[in-house]
């Protein structure tokens, strides 16, 4: 085949690697020189030569080297090139060899391709041993012969693309860790959808949410934005690209189950891709709620400030010490009588000041002066001649040689308050007058407790006519056995501010006690406080002997009522153990009667009519039911006795014992006994197992001719609620409910059916004492639970027992 290139045209190309391959000694290497060179691997060369793209060339048994310009500048600088080419490859790459020589020899000995991306293969370059990225693939190039003879490689270096995603991953990482870690709430929604991709812990306690809403859009996570203006600004920032930021908005989020208001500061900004196109928002914001709060309080309180100087009629003043200038608040001037729009100087103000009370104000003014401190109450005189009274309340400034510069201070008419204390002192007085004209002890307390006024007879009872010795050693009127007590109540009075209310004996100036009364009231200011306390003592001698001498009688009347309840108790006892022996000695001789009727009826049989032979059957069937009824008797007296065994009991134990003893009429009727699992109580075994006898009993008894009784027991717990009786207690009970499917009976017979010999059928339509219930009654009764019925007629019967947890 005619080479497409002469051997000189070959080598007269490839730029500074052609000069490369035309210095090499052939001789020296196994594919010797040019002009040997076959074919297959001329026109390979040519192509690797002419090529732009990065390209190497193993060829033969030796893999020599041959590479073009593009692919040059990845051997670096002072490395491998220009003694590279015509090179072994083992000899040229000894430190990837390892690697890469498996590789080759697959090509070469079989003939596969392999392509990798991204692959590590470290090399010597750039003076020593670097990590170096590639995406290349090895191709076998075959002779004419169709063997392999060597291998291409196209190949491309993609360290700094590896690199960049690595940086790019890393910083992904690190933006992760900022925004999970920022103090702030930091959140990132990708696509027009908002998908929630970020959010730290602070984005989540604002939004009142948990790690459940990552992934999910905006108003899919958190529904209560809808219709809020988030959701819009952010769709503008989205295509606008504008960053928004947003100061005390309101947003409306759910907080401890319920919508609230919350006040949030935040900033809208977009993220772009590698193309610069928008694909995310970054939302950074913080809760300031308590901010909006705290500022909100402070307006109002400055508003209330503002009100309260108003409403109290204040004044506001400001004196300059070195030149007597003073500033001041309109109302000033008409707390002196004059226009707010007319400004009154000092000495205005001194002029207006009362004659009589001018030396109080010059006073008061020395000793701010040096104390520091301005307060006076005078009197001071408007244009129109009226008396009115100010309060003035300062504070002196220093210099720093403690020179008085400047004083601040607040004025009031208070005259109001000067008529009050008149009214008061002249109240104060008529108290006095009324209290000493009272047969009743009349005292008052400051507030700490200490008494400070007794009435006029106060001091007739005790003899003591000194204020200040009665007001010290009062207590000492007070009986030597009632003191203890008496301090400690009034100590807990004075410590809880509520009424004191004691009996007490004080002691006569004749040496004699009487009991009296005694009560205080705490006097109260308009802020709550305790300001003084008002007490009397009431004489209730008489009343307190009269009160001991019944309450000695009620005492004998209830040990009288104790002991006539033991023995009726004791009579109980009695009247139980002879129901008992009474009901056995009972049955003997109707044992007898039965016994000898039937054997009259069988032996006599043909001697007898067919009326004597009714007589003889009624006979029998009225013995049966009275011996019945005195067992169902004493059933129901042992169920009243006073011997109660309490004992942990299994109750699928006991309901397995009453199906195996009612087996025979079971079996009889085809019924089906269905039960959940039953608790275990601590009961009177032997009561529970006469219950569930009872009622299941019943429930064969009246069951429907035509259909098998079906009978289903079920248990659970239930509360307070769920018992349908007035007297339940706020526990837990546990609940037995037995339902069947037989005849019931109608409504209005619920609470009657458990009343002694109560019946609701004939005695000969279904046998039976009407006993059974009144004892299952008195069973639960014993137990501190309750049962309850409910029956529609034809449509079966519940019984509903109920005792509690406790037991």
């Amino acid at each position: 085949m005619e080479s497409p290139h002469s051997t000189e045209q070959f080598l007269s190309g490839g730029g500074e690697l052609g000069e490369c391959i035309r210095a090499i000694d052939w001789s020296q290497t196994p594919i010797g020189p040019p002009s040997g060179w076959p074919q297959s691997l001329r026109t390979t060369l040519s192509i690797l030569l002419s090529s732009r793209f990065p390209m190497f060339l193993w060829w033969g048994p030796e893999l020599i080297q041959f590479y073009n310009d593009a692919y040059r500048p990845s051997l670096g600088t002072n490395g491998k090139h220009p003694h590279a080419v015509g090179q072994r490859g083992v000899e040229c790459w000894p430190e990837v060899w390892d690697t890469i020589g498996p590789l080759i020899e697959r090509v070469m000995e079989n003939g596969e391709s392999f392509y990798f991306e991204d692959q590590l293969i470290p090399i010597y370059r750039n003076g020593g041993l670097e990590d170096v990225y590639w995406t290349f693939s090895y191709s076998p190039v075959r002779g004419e012969s169709g063997t392999v003879e060597g291998v291409l490689v196209v190949c491309n270096e993609t360290t700094g693309k590896v690199l960049n995603l690595e940086q790019a991953e890393e910083t992904g990482r690190q933006l992760k860790s900022l925004i999970a870690e920022a103090p702030i709430s930091t959140a990132v929604f990708s696509g027009p959808q908002f998908i929630i991709e970020l959010a730290n812990d602070e984005s989540l306690k604002l939004w009142g949410k948990d790690r459940r809403v990552m992934g999910k859009p905006l108003l899919e996570a958190i529904p209560e934005l809808k219709g809020q203006p988030f959701l819009d600004l952010m769709i503008d920032v989205y295509k606008t690209g504008k960053t928004y930021e947003g100061r005390e908005s309101v947003a409306r989020l759910e907080r401890d189950g319920s919508i609230r208001d919350v006040y949030v500061n935040f900033i809208f900004k977009t993220l772009r891709d590698a193309s610069g196109k928008t694909n995310a928002i970054l939302a950074m914001g913080y809760d300031v709620t308590e901010q909006v709060a705290a500022r909100q309080q402070v307006s109002d309180a400055a508003e209330r400030l503002t009100l309260a100087t108003e409403g109290t009629r204040m004044a506001t003043w400001d004196l300059d010490l070195k030149t007597s200038d003073i500033i001041h608040s309109p109302r000033l001037a008409r707390i002196f009588g004059h226009p707010e729009s007319m400004h009154l100087s000092f000495l205005a103000m001194r002029q207006a000041v009362h004659p009589r009370d001018l030396r109080v104000v010059e006073k008061a003014f020395d000793n701010a002066l040096k104390k520091g401190t301005y307060y006076y109450e005078a009197r001071v005189i408007h244009p129109d001649q009226s008396v009115h009274w100010i309060q003035t309340r300062g504070k002196v400034f220093y210099s720093d040689d403690h020179v008085p510069l400047r004083m601040l201070g607040t004025m009031i008419d208070i005259t109001e308050r000067k008529r009050a204390e008149r009214v008061i002192e002249e109240s104060e007085k008529k108290f006095r007058t009324l209290a000493d004209s009272m047969p009743q002890f009349i005292w008052t307390a400051d507030k700490t407790g200490n008494l400070n006024y007794f009435s006029r007879s106060v001091y007739q009872y005790t003899g003591i006519t000194d204020p200040k010795q009665l007001a010290e050693s009062w207590w000492k009127t007070i009986h030597p056995e009632d003191r203890k007590a008496t301090l400690k109540a009034w100590q807990e009075a004075l410590t809880t501010g509520t009424d004191f209310l004691f009996e007490h004996r004080f002691r006569h100036h004749e040496d004699t006690y009487r009991w009296q009364l005694s009560r205080a009231v705490p006097q109260r200011d308009v802020s709550g406080k305790i300001e003084m306390w008002v007490g009397t003592s009431t004489d209730i001698h008489d009343r307190k002997l009269f009160t001991d001498e019944l309450e000695n009688k009620v005492l004998q009347r209830t040990n009288e009522l104790n002991l006539l309840n033991q023995n009726l108790l004791k009579s109980n006892d009695e009247l139980a153990q002879f129901a008992y022996v009474a009901s056995h000695d009972l049955q003997e001789p109707l044992r007898k009667i039965q016994t000898f009727a039937g054997r009259i009826l069988d032996v006599e049989s043909k001697n007898l009519s067919d009326r004597g032979k009714d007589y003889f059957q009624r006979m029998q069937s009225a013995s049966v039911r009275m011996q019945q009824l005195i067992v169902d008797l004493l059933s129901f007296s042992r169920a009243n006795t006073n011997e109660k065994y309490f004992e942990v009991t299994d109750l699928n134990y006991i309901l397995q014992i009453v199906k195996e003893q009612l087996k025979d009429t079971i079996d009889q009727k085809q019924a089906v006994i269905l039960s959940s699992t039953l608790p275990v109580l601590n009961i009177i075994s032997f009561q529970f197992e006469q219950l569930f006898t009872n009622l299941i009993a019943n429930a064969l008894k009246f069951s429907k001719t035509d259909v098998p009784p079906l009978i289903a027991i079920h248990a659970d717990k239930v509360g307070r609620d769920h018992v349908h009786h007035k007297d339940a207690e706020d526990i837990l009970y546990h609940r037995i409910v037995i339902t069947d499917n037989g005849i019931g009976f109608e409504p209005q017979f619920n609470e009657r059916i458990f009343q002694v010999f109560q019946r609701l059928h004939g005695k000969d339509e279904y046998p039976g004492t009407g006993i059974g219930l009144a004892i299952c009654k008195k069973i639960i009764e014993n137990h501190q639970g309750f049962i309850e019925a409910s029956g529609q007629l034809n449509k079966g019967a519940v019984f509903t027992v109920y005792v509690p947890a406790r037991n």
